[in-house]
């Protein structure tokens, strides 16, 4: 089974690398301003850690190709805690 793991996982890895080299690109967006022209914002949690708009975590992916974007990224974005 792990060596049926390994092959999946390194044919997957070589797709994606020719992907990247036709002009995809994979946006993961953990720890920087939240941006709604990239990014969809699924949650929203308090947080005093970081500031205001910030991307707290990725909960999928997104892509873009040749500059288009495909899907946005779903994010968790941090606000500042009600008082």
């Amino acid at each position: 089974d792990s060596a049926l793991l390994d092959g999946v996982k390194m044919i997957y890895g070589q797709f994606l690398d020719v992907l990247e080299k036709e002009g995809l690109e994979i946006i993961n967006p953990q720890g920087e301003p939240f941006d709604p022209e990239e990014h969809e914002a699924m949650v929203v949690v308090e947080s005093d850690e970081c500031p205001e708009n910030t991307v707290v975590e990725v909960l999928g992916k997104g892509y873009k190709f040749r500059g288009f974007l495909i899907r946005p990224a779903m994010v968790k974005v941090s606000c500042l805690p009600k008082e």
